[in-house]
Protein backbone atom coordinates (compact mmCIF):
# COMPACT_ATOMS: atom_id res chain seq x y z
CA UNK A 1 0.00 0.00 0.00
CA UNK A 2 3.09 2.48 0.36
CA UNK A 3 4.45 1.78 -3.23
CA UNK A 4 4.49 3.49 -6.04
CA UNK A 5 4.10 1.76 -9.48
CA UNK A 6 4.62 3.80 -13.00
CA UNK A 7 2.93 1.55 -15.52
CA UNK A 8 3.85 2.03 -19.29
CA UNK A 9 0.45 2.07 -21.12
CA UNK A 10 1.55 0.01 -23.51
CA UNK A 11 1.82 -3.03 -20.79
CA UNK A 12 -1.13 -5.13 -21.18
CA UNK A 13 -0.93 -7.12 -17.65
CA UNK A 14 -1.86 -4.01 -15.20
CA UNK A 15 -0.94 -4.74 -11.16
CA UNK A 16 -3.75 -6.40 -9.53
CA UNK A 17 -3.68 -5.56 -5.90
CA UNK A 18 -0.48 -4.38 -2.93
CA UNK A 19 0.83 -0.86 -5.78
CA UNK A 20 -0.86 2.49 -6.36
CA UNK A 21 -0.47 2.42 -10.24
CA UNK A 22 -0.09 5.52 -12.52
CA UNK A 23 -0.57 5.34 -16.19
CA UNK A 24 2.20 7.37 -17.83
CA UNK A 25 1.29 9.41 -20.89
CA UNK A 26 4.65 10.64 -22.74
CA UNK A 27 3.88 13.54 -24.87
CA UNK A 28 5.46 16.32 -26.58
CA UNK A 29 4.46 19.33 -25.51
CA UNK A 30 2.88 20.45 -21.98
CA UNK A 31 0.44 23.58 -21.02
CA UNK A 32 2.56 25.13 -18.43
CA UNK A 33 6.53 25.67 -18.32
CA UNK A 34 6.46 23.18 -14.65
CA UNK A 35 8.28 20.66 -13.40
CA UNK A 36 7.48 18.72 -16.47
CA UNK A 37 4.61 16.66 -15.50
CA UNK A 38 0.48 17.44 -15.21
CA UNK A 39 -2.89 15.69 -14.82
CA UNK A 40 -3.80 13.44 -17.84
CA UNK A 41 -7.23 13.86 -19.83
CA UNK A 42 -9.18 10.94 -18.20
CA UNK A 43 -11.90 10.83 -20.92
CA UNK A 44 -9.26 9.63 -23.37
CA UNK A 45 -7.55 7.38 -20.99
CA UNK A 46 -7.55 3.78 -21.74
CA UNK A 47 -7.37 2.57 -18.28
CA UNK A 48 -8.69 5.54 -17.15
CA UNK A 49 -9.65 3.52 -13.73
CA UNK A 50 -6.27 4.17 -12.35
CA UNK A 51 -4.60 7.49 -12.23
CA UNK A 52 -3.28 9.15 -15.22
CA UNK A 53 -0.80 11.89 -15.91
CA UNK A 54 0.93 13.24 -18.68
CA UNK A 55 4.81 13.84 -18.55
CA UNK A 56 7.09 15.29 -20.83
CA UNK A 57 8.82 12.96 -22.76
CA UNK A 58 12.15 14.16 -21.93
CA UNK A 59 11.32 13.86 -18.22
CA UNK A 60 9.63 10.39 -19.28
CA UNK A 61 13.31 8.73 -20.75
CA UNK A 62 15.07 9.74 -17.70
CA UNK A 63 12.94 8.02 -15.61
CA UNK A 64 12.50 5.16 -17.85
CA UNK A 65 16.41 4.96 -18.02
CA UNK A 66 16.76 5.01 -14.09
CA UNK A 67 18.50 2.53 -12.01
CA UNK A 68 16.16 3.91 -9.05
CA UNK A 69 14.02 6.20 -8.46
CA UNK A 70 12.59 7.96 -5.83
CA UNK A 71 9.76 10.28 -5.57
CA UNK A 72 8.68 12.40 -2.81
CA UNK A 73 5.15 13.71 -2.00
CA UNK A 74 4.37 16.64 -0.30
CA UNK A 75 0.88 16.45 1.54
CA UNK A 76 -1.07 19.39 2.64
CA UNK A 77 -4.34 18.12 4.76
CA UNK A 78 -6.30 20.75 5.37
CA UNK A 79 -10.27 20.02 6.24
CA UNK A 80 -12.38 22.96 3.96
CA UNK A 81 -16.06 23.15 3.94
CA UNK A 82 -17.64 24.19 0.64
CA UNK A 83 -20.80 25.41 -0.51
CA UNK A 84 -23.14 25.01 -3.59
CA UNK A 85 -25.73 27.91 -4.47
CA UNK A 86 -28.96 26.46 -4.65
CA UNK A 87 -32.16 27.76 -5.08
CA UNK A 88 -35.50 26.33 -6.26
CA UNK A 89 -38.57 27.77 -8.00
CA UNK A 90 -42.11 26.55 -7.74
CA UNK A 91 -43.47 24.46 -10.57
CA UNK A 92 -47.17 23.46 -10.93
CA UNK A 93 -46.17 20.25 -9.97
CA UNK A 94 -43.77 19.97 -6.96
CA UNK A 95 -42.84 16.09 -7.53
CA UNK A 96 -40.71 16.75 -10.62
CA UNK A 97 -37.99 18.70 -11.52
CA UNK A 98 -35.37 20.28 -13.91
CA UNK A 99 -32.02 20.38 -12.99
CA UNK A 100 -30.21 23.65 -14.43
CA UNK A 101 -26.43 23.38 -13.14
CA UNK A 102 -23.71 24.75 -14.03
CA UNK A 103 -20.20 24.97 -11.95
CA UNK A 104 -18.98 28.36 -10.67
CA UNK A 105 -15.27 26.89 -9.59
CA UNK A 106 -12.42 27.39 -12.01
CA UNK A 107 -9.10 25.39 -12.08
CA UNK A 108 -6.80 28.07 -10.28
CA UNK A 109 -3.75 29.39 -10.56
CA UNK A 110 -1.30 26.74 -12.47
CA UNK A 111 2.65 27.08 -12.57
CA UNK A 112 2.44 30.81 -11.98
CA UNK A 113 0.03 31.56 -14.92
CA UNK A 114 -3.43 32.88 -14.07
CA UNK A 115 -6.46 31.07 -15.80
CA UNK A 116 -9.79 33.36 -16.19
CA UNK A 117 -11.67 30.69 -16.29
CA UNK A 118 -14.32 32.47 -18.41
CA UNK A 119 -15.77 29.83 -21.01
CA UNK A 120 -14.97 27.25 -17.85
CA UNK A 121 -17.34 27.90 -16.71
CA UNK A 122 -18.38 31.99 -16.29
CA UNK A 123 -20.29 31.20 -19.61
CA UNK A 124 -22.11 28.54 -17.92
CA UNK A 125 -23.05 30.45 -15.05
CA UNK A 126 -24.13 33.63 -16.82
CA UNK A 127 -26.05 31.28 -19.08
CA UNK A 128 -28.06 30.20 -16.26
CA UNK A 129 -28.42 32.84 -13.99
CA UNK A 130 -30.15 34.53 -17.56
CA UNK A 131 -32.64 31.66 -17.41
CA UNK A 132 -33.13 32.51 -13.77
CA UNK A 133 -33.75 36.24 -14.12
CA UNK A 134 -36.06 35.33 -17.47
CA UNK A 135 -38.56 32.61 -15.11
CA UNK A 136 -38.19 34.95 -11.87
CA UNK A 137 -41.89 35.42 -11.55
CA UNK A 138 -43.28 32.84 -13.71
CA UNK A 139 -45.09 28.84 -12.93
CA UNK A 140 -43.16 26.59 -15.11
CA UNK A 141 -44.31 23.50 -15.20
CA UNK A 142 -42.44 21.27 -12.61
CA UNK A 143 -40.12 22.36 -10.04
CA UNK A 144 -36.38 24.43 -11.11
CA UNK A 145 -33.62 24.09 -9.31
CA UNK A 146 -30.75 26.61 -10.13
CA UNK A 147 -27.85 24.54 -8.80
CA UNK A 148 -24.64 26.61 -9.21
CA UNK A 149 -21.92 23.99 -7.90
CA UNK A 150 -18.57 23.79 -6.70
CA UNK A 151 -15.43 21.68 -7.12
CA UNK A 152 -16.42 20.47 -10.45
CA UNK A 153 -12.70 20.91 -11.09
CA UNK A 154 -12.19 18.44 -7.87
CA UNK A 155 -13.56 15.54 -8.87
CA UNK A 156 -17.56 16.82 -9.26
CA UNK A 157 -17.73 16.75 -5.38
CA UNK A 158 -20.37 19.63 -5.41
CA UNK A 159 -22.51 17.91 -7.92
CA UNK A 160 -22.01 14.23 -5.59
CA UNK A 161 -23.48 15.38 -2.73
CA UNK A 162 -26.00 17.45 -4.62
CA UNK A 163 -27.31 14.28 -6.07
CA UNK A 164 -28.00 12.99 -2.98
CA UNK A 165 -30.11 15.43 -1.62
CA UNK A 166 -32.40 15.58 -5.20
CA UNK A 167 -33.27 12.03 -5.73
CA UNK A 168 -34.59 11.88 -2.17
CA UNK A 169 -36.77 14.74 -2.89
CA UNK A 170 -38.20 14.25 -6.31
CA UNK A 171 -39.82 11.39 -7.69
CA UNK A 172 -38.31 12.33 -10.82
CA UNK A 173 -35.81 14.11 -12.66
CA UNK A 174 -33.77 15.25 -15.76
CA UNK A 175 -30.48 17.61 -15.56
CA UNK A 176 -29.41 19.93 -18.40
CA UNK A 177 -25.85 20.95 -17.25
CA UNK A 178 -24.63 24.13 -19.06
CA UNK A 179 -20.53 23.68 -19.17
CA UNK A 180 -18.46 25.87 -21.78
CA UNK A 181 -20.29 27.83 -24.23
CA UNK A 182 -19.82 30.83 -25.69
CA UNK A 183 -17.48 30.14 -28.68
CA UNK A 184 -18.45 31.27 -32.28
CA UNK A 185 -18.50 28.25 -34.64
CA UNK A 186 -17.93 24.83 -32.62
CA UNK A 187 -20.99 22.28 -32.29
CA UNK A 188 -22.49 21.22 -29.01
CA UNK A 189 -21.75 17.31 -28.51
CA UNK A 190 -24.84 15.86 -28.23
CA UNK A 191 -24.21 12.02 -28.15
CA UNK A 192 -25.85 10.68 -24.43
CA UNK A 193 -23.51 8.89 -22.39
CA UNK A 194 -26.08 6.52 -20.75
CA UNK A 195 -28.89 4.88 -22.25
CA UNK A 196 -31.08 6.87 -19.74
CA UNK A 197 -30.17 10.01 -21.26
CA UNK A 198 -30.70 8.99 -25.05
CA UNK A 199 -34.33 10.21 -25.29
CA UNK A 200 -33.23 13.88 -23.58
CA UNK A 201 -30.27 14.22 -25.66
CA UNK A 202 -32.35 13.94 -29.05
CA UNK A 203 -35.08 16.20 -27.60
CA UNK A 204 -32.07 18.86 -26.55
CA UNK A 205 -29.97 17.80 -30.43
CA UNK A 206 -33.32 19.39 -32.08
CA UNK A 207 -34.04 22.07 -29.92
CA UNK A 208 -30.53 23.45 -30.66
CA UNK A 209 -30.71 22.73 -34.44
CA UNK A 210 -34.36 24.56 -34.73
CA UNK A 211 -32.72 27.73 -32.72
CA UNK A 212 -29.53 27.72 -35.20
CA UNK A 213 -26.91 25.92 -33.78
CA UNK A 214 -24.87 22.91 -34.89
CA UNK A 215 -24.48 19.39 -33.02
CA UNK A 216 -22.23 16.60 -33.61
CA UNK A 217 -22.51 13.00 -32.70
CA UNK A 218 -19.77 12.73 -30.24
CA UNK A 219 -19.87 13.02 -25.99
CA UNK A 220 -19.29 15.40 -24.05
CA UNK A 221 -16.35 15.00 -21.87
CA UNK A 222 -16.37 15.00 -17.88
CA UNK A 223 -18.50 17.40 -15.98
CA UNK A 224 -21.30 17.59 -13.27
CA UNK A 225 -23.89 15.81 -15.41
CA UNK A 226 -21.89 12.63 -14.36
CA UNK A 227 -22.08 13.12 -10.81
CA UNK A 228 -25.95 13.71 -10.86
CA UNK A 229 -26.97 9.41 -10.34
CA UNK A 230 -29.45 7.80 -12.12
CA UNK A 231 -31.05 11.27 -13.50
CA UNK A 232 -31.27 11.67 -17.38
CA UNK A 233 -28.78 14.41 -18.21
CA UNK A 234 -27.71 16.40 -20.94
CA UNK A 235 -24.61 19.10 -21.46
CA UNK A 236 -24.93 21.88 -23.20
CA UNK A 237 -21.14 22.75 -23.62
CA UNK A 238 -18.37 23.04 -26.35
CA UNK A 239 -14.62 21.62 -26.37
CA UNK A 240 -12.67 24.69 -25.93
CA UNK A 241 -8.98 23.03 -27.10
CA UNK A 242 -6.44 25.30 -26.42
CA UNK A 243 -8.60 27.56 -24.57
CA UNK A 244 -10.32 25.67 -21.39
CA UNK A 245 -7.70 25.30 -18.52
CA UNK A 246 -5.30 27.98 -20.08
CA UNK A 247 -4.26 31.51 -19.47
CA UNK A 248 -6.58 31.69 -23.02
CA UNK A 249 -9.75 31.20 -21.61
CA UNK A 250 -10.41 35.06 -21.30
CA UNK A 251 -13.49 36.58 -21.98
CA UNK A 252 -12.11 37.84 -25.32
CA UNK A 253 -13.15 34.11 -27.20
CA UNK A 254 -16.78 34.68 -26.18
CA UNK A 255 -19.48 35.53 -27.76
CA UNK A 256 -22.06 36.93 -25.57
CA UNK A 257 -24.98 36.34 -27.87
CA UNK A 258 -24.80 32.91 -27.94
CA UNK A 259 -24.46 33.15 -24.10
CA UNK A 260 -28.17 34.97 -24.50
CA UNK A 261 -29.43 32.39 -27.18
CA UNK A 262 -28.46 29.40 -25.21
CA UNK A 263 -30.51 31.08 -21.89
CA UNK A 264 -33.79 31.72 -24.06
CA UNK A 265 -33.41 28.23 -25.59
CA UNK A 266 -33.32 26.50 -22.15
CA UNK A 267 -36.48 28.80 -21.13
CA UNK A 268 -38.55 27.30 -24.23
CA UNK A 269 -37.26 23.97 -23.81
CA UNK A 270 -38.57 23.80 -20.22
CA UNK A 271 -42.25 25.35 -20.70
CA UNK A 272 -42.18 23.47 -24.42
CA UNK A 273 -41.94 20.16 -22.64
CA UNK A 274 -44.55 19.51 -19.22
CA UNK A 275 -44.91 16.09 -19.90
CA UNK A 276 -41.03 15.28 -20.46
CA UNK A 277 -40.54 12.99 -17.52
CA UNK A 278 -42.81 10.63 -18.47
CA UNK A 279 -41.19 10.39 -21.76
CA UNK A 280 -37.58 10.00 -19.66
CA UNK A 281 -39.37 7.12 -17.64
CA UNK A 282 -40.70 4.93 -20.36
CA UNK A 283 -37.37 5.11 -21.89
CA UNK A 284 -36.01 3.97 -18.57
CA UNK A 285 -38.16 1.28 -18.87
CA UNK A 286 -37.34 0.01 -22.64
CA UNK A 287 -33.68 0.23 -20.93
CA UNK A 288 -34.62 -2.51 -18.23
CA UNK A 289 -36.21 -4.53 -20.79
CA UNK A 290 -33.44 -4.90 -22.72
CA UNK A 291 -31.45 -5.96 -19.56
CA UNK A 292 -33.68 -8.45 -18.61
CA UNK A 293 -34.47 -5.91 -15.71
CA UNK A 294 -37.97 -5.88 -15.89
CA UNK A 295 -38.29 -9.52 -14.32
CA UNK A 296 -36.92 -7.94 -11.27
CA UNK A 297 -38.68 -5.61 -8.53
CA UNK A 298 -38.48 -1.60 -8.98
CA UNK A 299 -35.22 -0.20 -7.55
CA UNK A 300 -34.31 3.38 -6.71
CA UNK A 301 -31.64 5.36 -7.80
CA UNK A 302 -29.70 4.42 -5.39
CA UNK A 303 -30.36 0.54 -4.55
CA UNK A 304 -29.21 -2.38 -5.20
CA UNK A 305 -30.50 -6.47 -5.75
CA UNK A 306 -28.74 -9.36 -6.23
CA UNK A 307 -30.09 -11.95 -8.04
CA UNK A 308 -29.23 -14.48 -10.24
CA UNK A 309 -25.82 -13.47 -9.75
CA UNK A 310 -25.94 -10.69 -11.06
CA UNK A 311 -26.32 -7.51 -9.41
CA UNK A 312 -28.71 -4.20 -10.28
CA UNK A 313 -28.24 -1.29 -9.49
CA UNK A 314 -31.33 1.21 -10.12
CA UNK A 315 -33.10 -1.84 -12.15
CA UNK A 316 -30.23 -1.59 -14.50
CA UNK A 317 -27.99 -4.48 -15.02
CA UNK A 318 -24.60 -3.68 -13.62
CA UNK A 319 -22.04 -6.78 -12.61
CA UNK A 320 -21.81 -10.48 -12.52
CA UNK A 321 -20.18 -12.60 -10.31
CA UNK A 322 -17.04 -13.23 -12.83
CA UNK A 323 -17.39 -9.20 -13.77
CA UNK A 324 -16.68 -8.26 -10.06
CA UNK A 325 -13.59 -11.07 -9.63
CA UNK A 326 -12.24 -9.43 -12.66
CA UNK A 327 -12.30 -5.64 -12.11
CA UNK A 328 -12.44 -5.74 -8.25
CA UNK A 329 -9.94 -9.18 -7.39
CA UNK A 330 -8.60 -6.97 -4.30
CA UNK A 331 -12.00 -7.00 -2.34
CA UNK A 332 -13.65 -10.03 -0.92
CA UNK A 333 -16.09 -10.57 -3.30
CA UNK A 334 -16.65 -14.27 -4.01
CA UNK A 335 -17.99 -14.45 0.32
CA UNK A 336 -19.78 -10.96 0.25
CA UNK A 337 -20.71 -10.98 -3.01
CA UNK A 338 -22.13 -14.68 -3.73
CA UNK A 339 -23.97 -15.04 0.12
CA UNK A 340 -24.98 -11.45 0.33
CA UNK A 341 -27.74 -9.36 -0.46
CA UNK A 342 -27.28 -5.26 -1.29
CA UNK A 343 -29.09 -2.27 -0.23
CA UNK A 344 -28.73 0.75 0.53
CA UNK A 345 -26.31 1.68 -1.73
CA UNK A 346 -24.90 4.68 -3.64
CA UNK A 347 -23.61 4.10 -7.24
CA UNK A 348 -22.04 6.32 -9.63
CA UNK A 349 -20.96 5.89 -13.48
CA UNK A 350 -17.77 7.51 -13.87
CA UNK A 351 -17.17 9.55 -17.75
CA UNK A 352 -14.82 6.87 -18.36
CA UNK A 353 -17.05 4.30 -18.37
CA UNK A 354 -16.06 2.59 -15.40
CA UNK A 355 -17.92 1.93 -11.90
CA UNK A 356 -17.66 3.65 -8.44
CA UNK A 357 -19.87 2.34 -5.55
CA UNK A 358 -20.26 2.39 -1.72
CA UNK A 359 -22.11 -0.74 -0.81
CA UNK A 360 -23.60 -2.00 2.78
CA UNK A 361 -23.47 -5.79 2.50
CA UNK A 362 -25.79 -7.30 4.57
CA UNK A 363 -24.78 -11.23 5.26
Amino acid sequence: SSAVLLIDPTVEKLPQSGSFAIMVFPVDTLPFNSLGIADADFSSTPNAGLPSINMLRSVYERISKAVSLEIQYNFSRAMTTLHNVVGVLPGNDRTKAVVLSAHFDGAGDQAGNRLPCALDNASGVAAVDLVLSQMAGAEPPYDMVFAFTNAEEAGLTGAYDLSEKLTIQYEALYNINVDCIGLAGLPFPLQSSHEISSVLCTKMENCLTQNGFSTVDKQYGGSDHNALTGIPSVVIGTVGEGIIHTANDSTNNIDHGIIRDVANLIVGFIMENPDIHIELAENCLTEADEYGAAEIQALAYNEFLLKDDTMYAGSQQWLTYEEALRYHPSLPLPRAFKASGVHGSSFAKRANGHHTRHCRFNP
